[in-house]
């Protein structure tokens, strides 16, 4: 009984003493006074704002308002755990200093330090020590400090950090910023990279990642090239759950005598549910710097560059649009560069008004555009108006059969034209009018099919096959203007069509079993068409020689095949062969597979496109491209390998190997790099990098391995 009213005092005492002095709350199974001392022992706990230590033995000082635990001292807060052998603390300031400290903080952080100060309500100091987010009883990675910051559910700051692997030195950073918010997107350093191009020179990059708000983030990369210059980057994202958005990137490069850029980004403003703005834009300081840059294969094929910004409006099924670009395009085999811009651009588009429901609609597109075109160092702009309303109609008598009828009236003005003065072509002011028909109309069907019971090979419970004819016939007339318009942008060039186009599809359904809906595993067939008029019929190629254009009444034949019967196989086929040079004009082949435990992952495409004419210059491109990836589960290790290659010219394009080694909780990175599309004619490069658990490298290199 007498122990039970001596704990009741020493609480009463202890919330009397944190209510009139504002200090912590300590309770603890004794409690006796000795002069200007009050000692509490056994299982004492000090609640010391959103922290508790707990200890043997508490010795506080009513002069100093200073407290001294021993034994068995432990901290603990919503985010950490603190071990430490000593630990003195201010009752007023609520701080502390603890000595020979090991702490585990969340999400998985180990520390060891010879002194530990709480310095404010949140933030902490390290002192002599090393921390890890290996989770290894013996950690297999440590960063060695001299000073570190710690500020609960935010970030460790390390002043000179010096990682090591196992007991080895790997290298050395003066300040080292490690985010540990409980968010997902965390604002820090990456870790950098390193490597030796034999084109670039050797190679650092480091990157800065700033998660400003949970929808809007920054990353800043600095990187130091010894033989291509030195320079940063950056990208900004931002966007909302209305659909908002912006993404801008830019990148900086500077050497002895150049300063090149690449500037892309692009903007969706929503005002109103009817009513947004987008802005978008693709320029640089010039297409070689591009192909020396970019370790992007893709990105050094590009040869279209623009900028736009265009309002639309919304109103029911009507468009009303206000624009304004300017694109860019280099033709690599003429070594010349098409530069068009159209400011501005109103259209007003009207989408299929329903005159009898689910039959009859009506349509129409109408507007103003001012092209302009870079020529002979100047710009030559056209304005143009126009007005095209057009009708449709669908019938489906039957469900196997369909039939779609579409008219066109297309009307034009143009305020500038070509004039013939003294057997020679000049630009006038002179307005030209002129229309022009089109007529499209096509029938699907009749369909058949058949269905087939396959339960007995355990691999589909029956399979559907169907056939699908269709018809389509277009013309669009013949404009008798056409000498007389200035071909500013390609729809200036009004090209004559009067073809009757014969399909026929087939396609291959299945089901797994009974109960389950049926999929569509594969299509194939092919289309051909017929020219009622082939003088004036547009072709893509040339005829050979010997065939006169007016004889040419089929076109190329196109084939077409698709095979996907499961999510882990896929193979497409597309071809154009032309039955007058006996060749294939164009063709491209998709192969995408990997199995059920993703271990293999296989892709590899081919691409051929040529020119056919009768000079024999007849080969444009022919390109195949693929890339495996491996990650075995019985290894630590995840393989990547790729290769750009050019059949036509027996070239190289880009080639490279990935190599990820986990070794436990450290990641290397290798890479090894082949460039051949540069403008001197190939690069080797070599890439490292480290990862440390969350710790990630500046650049993602399975991301930058191109395909």
């Amino acid at each position: 009984m007498m122990k039970k009213i001596i704990l009741f005092l020493i609480l009463l005492l202890s919330v009397y003493l944190s209510l009139s002095q504002n200090l912590p709350v300590i309770k603890a199974k004794q409690y006796r006074l000795d002069k200007n001392k009050m000692i509490f022992e056994g299982e004492v706990i000090v609640s010391l704002d959103k922290i508790k230590i707990f200890c043997n033995k508490l010795v506080y000082d009513t002069k100093t308002k200073i407290g001294i635990a021993s034994g068995n001292i432990q901290v603990k807060g919503d985010d950490f755990f603190f071990n430490v052998s000593s630990l003195k603390f201010n009752f007023d300031k609520h701080n502390f200093v603890s000595k020979d400290v090991f702490a585990l903080i969340k999400p998985d952080i180990s520390f060891k330090a010879e002194k530990v100060e709480k310095v404010n309500k949140k933030k902490y100091i390290f002192h002599k020590g090393f921390f890890t987010t290996c989770t290894q009883c013996n950690p297999r990675w440590k960063i060695k400090l001299n000073k570190a910051i710690y500020v609960e559910d935010d970030r460790i700051e390390v002043i000179s950090a010096l990682f090591k692997i196992k007991s080895v030195p790997a290298f050395y950073l003066p300040y080292f910023y490690y985010p540990i918010k409980s968010k997902k997107r965390k604002t820090g350093f990456l870790m950098p990279f390193v490597g030796y191009s034999s084109f670039k020179g050797y190679m650092v990059k480091e990157s800065f990642f700033w998660a400003i708000k949970d929808n809007i983030d920054l990353t800043v990369n600095g990187e130091y090239n010894s033989l291509f210059g030195k320079g940063v980057s950056g990208e900004f994202r931002s966007g909302d759950a209305k659909g908002n958005f912006l993404n801008f990137s830019g990148t900086y490069l500077k050497d002895d005598k150049n300063i090149n850029y690449i500037i892309k980004g692009g903007s969706k403003i929503n005002f109103s549910d009817t009513l947004s703005l987008y802005m978008n834009t693709n320029f640089n300081s010039g297409l070689n710097f591009i192909q020396n840059y970019s370790d992007s294969f893709n990105y050094a094929l590009t040869r279209n560059f623009y900028s736009n910004i265009y309002l639309k409006k919304n109103i029911n099924n009507l468009t009303i649009t206000f624009s304004a670009d300017q694109s860019e395009t280099f033709y690599s085999y003429t070594d010349s560069t098409r530069k068009i811009r159209h400011l501005p651009s109103v259209s007003i588009d009207l989408y299929k008004t329903e005159i009898i429901p689910k039959t009859l609609y009506f349509s129409f597109k109408a507007g103003s555009k001012n092209t302009g075109k870079y020529t002979n160092e100047d710009w030559l702009s056209v304005n143009k108006l126009y007005l095209n309303p057009s009708i449709a109609l669908n019938l489906k008598p039957t469900p196997w059969l369909t039939f779609d009828f579409d008219y066109s009236f297309n009307n034009y003005l143009y305020l500038k034209s070509y004039e013939e003065l003294n057997g020679e072509k000049t630009i006038s002011d002179k307005n030209l009018y002129f229309n022009q028909h089109e007529i499209k109309a096509s029938i699907i069907g009749p369909i058949f099919f058949k269905v087939y019971d396959t339960s007995r090979s355990n691999l589909f419970y029956k399979i559907k096959h169907t056939i699908e004819p269709s018809v389509n016939y277009r013309y669009v007339q013949l404009v008798d203007e056409k000498p007389m318009i200035i071909p500013l942008d390609w729809e200036d060039y009004f090209f004559y069509y009067n073809q009757i186009d014969f399909t026929i599809t087939n396609r291959i359904y299945a089901k797994i079993d009974k109960d389950t809906p049926s999929k569509e595993i594969m299509n194939f067939g092919f289309s051909q068409s017929y020219f009622l008029n082939p003088l004036y019929q547009r072709l893509y190629f040339f005829p050979p020689t010997g065939v006169n254009k007016k004889d040419i009444r089929w076109s190329e034949k196109s084939i077409f095949l698709r095979i996907n019967p499961s999510s882990n196989f896929y193979l497409s086929v597309n071809g154009s062969y032309n039955q007058y040079y006996k060749s294939f004009r164009n063709l491209s082949v998709s192969l995408n597979a990997k199995d059920s435990n993703d271990i293999i992952n296989v892709n590899y495409s081919y691409n051929r496109l040529k020119r056919l004419r009768p000079d024999n210059i007849v080969a444009a491109m022919e390109f195949m491209r693929g890339k495996i990836e491996l990650k075995p589960s019985f290894l630590p290790m995840e393989f990547t390998t790729f290769a750009d290659y050019n059949i036509q010219t027996k070239e190289l394009y880009s080639a490279g190997i990935f190599l990820k080694l986990k070794f436990q909780c450290v990641d290397f990175n290798f890479q090894v790099r082949k460039r051949g599309y540069i403008t001197i004619g190939s690069d080797t490069q070599f890439l490292f990098s480290i990862g440390f658990g969350t710790i990630k490298p500046s650049v993602s290199t399975m991301d930058n391995l191109d395909f």
